[in-house]
């Protein structure tokens, strides 16, 4: 297990062992963490930042990939989709975005790296903060928290 605070410190936990182990010392305050559902690529987690960033980080602590100014205001929540090729990302400034992962396969080390890729669309814009984002089992949908309704929208 895996967890954030204002500490700015990542921390690894074991079962077996009763302290956990620092695994990454950040540059800003996290907000919310996530890993990929797909054990096939759960190569990396993302957190979002209250400085409007968002980072992917491996499970030994190397940032794979910054992201600054995702957003306008704080990155409030971070989710993978079910099948780990992509990141949605929702704000303080009302924008939901979804963000593409793709793959290449790295002959000098003999496996497949996913990167980050850019930007895939701004997929909603509200006048207020959007506080929790999550997909459907297979990404036909997502379902967001914003003021005090719950949207359901169909990509």
């Amino acid at each position: 297990m895996y967890s954030i605070s204002d500490d700015k410190l990542i921390y690894k936990w074991d079962l077996t062992s009763p302290t956990p182990s620092k695994l990454l010392e950040l540059d800003s305050y996290p907000t919310d963490i996530d890993f990929p559902i797909s054990k096939a690529l759960s190569d990396c987690f993302a957190i979002g930042f209250g400085d409007g960033s968002f980072k992917l980080v491996n499970k030994i602590g190397k940032v794979e990939k910054s992201v600054q100014e995702a957003h306008k205001g704080a990155v409030i929540s971070v989710r993978w989709s079910s099948d780990g090729y992509s990141l949605m990302t929702a704000g303080e400034d009302g924008f939901i975005k979804i963000w593409s992962k793709t793959g290449y396969y790295d002959y000098y080390f003999n496996y497949i790296i996913f990167i980050l890729g850019n930007l895939r669309s701004s997929f909603v814009q509200l006048e207020s903060p959007i506080y929790c984002i999550c997909w459907n089992p297979d990404n036909e949908q997502i379902l967001y928290c914003s003021d005090k309704l719950i949207h359901i929208k169909p990509l």
